[in-house]
């Protein structure tokens, strides 16, 4: 079963996100963005197949929050864990 590391930077992407969210999109919107990061969580500890892509820095990979307007920039290790780097509006500029 893989392990899931969050960086500093990845939880507070996620805090300020839903903070935001929660200030100015209906309700659903908030628990969405929640609801769908505990579930790509708990997919990969069950090492069950995430759709990613190569992401734009060398070594890391990034996974769409589709219908929402994020992606998760992550890193695998060589034992099968993920690191969580960063969650990221796709406006924002990035790397």
């Amino acid at each position: 079963m893989a392990k899931i590391h969050w960086t500093q930077e990845a939880y507070s992407n996620l805090a300020q996100a839903i903070s935001f969210a929660e200030a100015n999109h209906p309700k659903n919107w908030a628990e969405n963005l929640k609801s769908t990061v505990l579930d790509l969580q708990e997919m990969i500890e069950r090492n069950q197949i995430i759709p990613k892509r190569r992401g734009r820095v060398t070594g890391t990979e990034e996974i769409d929050f589709i219908p929402l307007p994020f992606f998760l920039v992550v890193r695998e290790n060589s034992v099968g864990d993920y690191e969580f780097i960063a969650l990221l509006h796709k406006n924002q500029k990035y790397p």
